[in-house]
């Protein structure tokens, strides 16, 4: 749905007449645009009469009640992707979310102000002792005042969650709980989840790599960016069967070399990429004979 008409020399904006005319109870797809007028009267007619709403789109939209949100979010029953980056939204929508939402797919929370409560809140339900958006494919927390434990908690009740946008995806790794050590054969298999992404940046990776490749072998791509990260570990993303997208921004030592830490990983792995991005190197050479093949 467009929210704002535009032409050669002027910019009109949908008024309430026009959104009686547009918000009908057969749309599945809604965008509101933060150029539109009155959003929250049209938040109220999406609430009272689109029941079949797949797609909701209300990202920028700073100024909605979140009172206008809590009222909507309970009669989203098919709903599969919800935007609401950059909005005003609380723990406590997070939690309608979870309760009520049960088909959503794909949920964006980047830069609003919700907490870890808000986490726990939305994929589990502690008075019921259920777990909730069992089929959440993709979260997305970036710039949210969150920590890891909260996303430790969160995997560890949908571990079939493919894609968490989040700032350093390998130090959540470093916060689930480690098992003491006892004979290998006594050891039950560990748990892997469906994570398709892992990321960091301004941190020392060393102490979480080797648990978050183990933990996450379906990972498809894997970035870094001014980060501490010794051969040894770069090395075991050679381990990663399905590695597609590469990108390595050297830290600020500039103490990651192409030759001794990046070459022998695109030795074993660079017929499989279809992204490759290198920046703040000295030196690359991606057409030496030992990769000129592979890649």
């Amino acid at each position: 749905m467009m929210s704002v008409i535009e032409g050669p020399h002027t910019t009109k904006y949908l008024h309430r007449k026009h959104l009686h005319h547009l918000i009908l109870p057969h749309i599945e797809n809604i965008k509101l645009s933060p150029m539109s007028a009155s959003h929250t009267f049209g938040i109220n007619l999406i609430t009272s009469r689109c029941k079949r709403l797949r797609s909701l789109d209300l990202s920028y939209l700073s100024h909605v009640s979140p009172l206008a949100l809590i009222r909507l979010i309970p009669t989203l029953h098919q709903i599969w992707f919800l935007n609401f980056s950059m909005t005003e939204i609380t723990d406590q929508i997070l939690s309608l979310i979870g309760k009520h939402c049960l088909e959503i797919r794909d949920l964006n929370v980047s830069q609003c102000p919700i907490t870890n409560h808000g986490i726990y809140s939305l994929c589990y339900d502690a008075e019921e002792k259920k777990i909730q958006c069992t089929k959440l494919q993709r979260l997305n927390v970036t710039g949210c005042m969150i920590t890891t434990e909260s996303l430790v908690f969160l995997l560890q009740k949908i571990p079939t969650l493919k894609h968490l946008d989040y700032e350093n995806t390998f130090r959540i790794f470093g916060k689930f709980p480690t098992k003491k050590k006892i004979p290998i054969e006594s050891q039950e298999p560990i748990q892997v989840y469906s994570l398709q992404q892992l990321n960091a940046s301004d941190d020392n990776i060393n102490p979480y790599m080797e648990h978050a490749i183990q933990m996450c072998p379906l990972t498809t791509s894997v970035a870094f960016s001014n980060c501490i990260i010794s051969n040894e570990s770069l090395y075991r993303i050679m381990t990663l069967e399905n590695l597609s997208h590469l990108r390595f921004t050297n830290n600020d030592n500039l103490s990651i070399d192409f030759y001794e830490g990046i070459l022998p990983i695109l030795t074993v792995c660079g017929h499989r990429l279809e992204t490759l991005l290198l920046v703040k190197f000295t030196m690359i050479d991606i057409a030496g004979e030992y990769i000129y093949k592979a890649i």
